[in-house]
């Protein structure tokens, strides 16, 4: 059996998670933000890489799509040496964001079609649920493609979602067809969602249904000697 916190399940209001951060003189507080599931998401997505590498971190990517968020800065801030991510946005409009220390790099290509070598770790947090089904599919197996062999996958996702279906089975099963490893857990717990007063900020807990955020991680074994 993996570390349980390389099991895959719902995040769980008992799980740990983190308010607040620092980066090169920049400030994250992610309950001003309203940022209701990444508290825990930043958390366990750290928390989990720390476990698969021994504390011994390398090289990652972080995929997102339209805006920047703070996940990069805090992946860099716990210790990956070179911390790439990509998404269409210009930071030209970010000034405040501080991406001249030549730890991170921000490179402006689409989800869908982005080819930025491979890393040891490739996360893709609150992301894929918001486009359409068949491109879930299709972005997860390029996700896959940028792991390097003994690394790992990082993926939350948030369901169900009233724009777009999310089929979790399909996941799963493209990771399995992949070739990528994973555990489900058998922990039970009462899963965080929209609704949470302790979680959520107002504007989200009108939302119907209330959401939930699924923590998926996958990783892929070295070769046989």
């Amino acid at each position: 059996m993996t570390d349980k916190l390389l099991q895959s399940r719902y995040i769980y209001d008992s799980d740990s998670h983190i308010d607040r951060f620092r980066y090169k003189g920049k400030s994250w507080d992610l309950v001003k933000l309203q940022w209701w599931s990444h508290r825990f998401e930043y958390r366990w997505a750290c928390d989990a890489a720390y476990v698969h590498f021994d504390g011994n971190y390398e090289d990652v990517i972080d995929f997102v799509v339209d805006k920047p968020h703070a996940f990069p800065f805090f992946l860099s801030k716990i210790g990956f040496k070179n911390v790439k991510f990509s998404g269409l946005f210009d930071f030209t409009s970010w000034p405040d964001y501080p991406l001249a220390d030549g730890k991170i790099e921000h490179l402006k290509e689409d989800i869908k079609k982005a080819s930025l070598g491979t890393a040891s770790c490739v996360t893709c947090l609150s992301v894929l649920h918001e486009l359409p089904p068949d491109d879930q599919i299709s972005v997860l197996n390029n996700l896959i493609d940028h792991v390097e062999d003994g690394g790992c996958l990082i993926l939350t996702i948030q369901v169900p979602r009233a724009k777009y279906e999310v089929n979790l089975g399909a996941y799963l099963l493209t990771l399995r067809d992949s070739g990528m490893k994973y555990e489900l857990s058998d922990e039970i717990g009462t899963p965080i969602t929209t609704k949470d007063n302790n979680v959520a900020p107002h504007k989200y807990r009108c939302l119907r249904p209330a959401l939930k955020c699924y923590r998926l991680f996958a990783w892929k074994d070295l070769p046989e000697e």
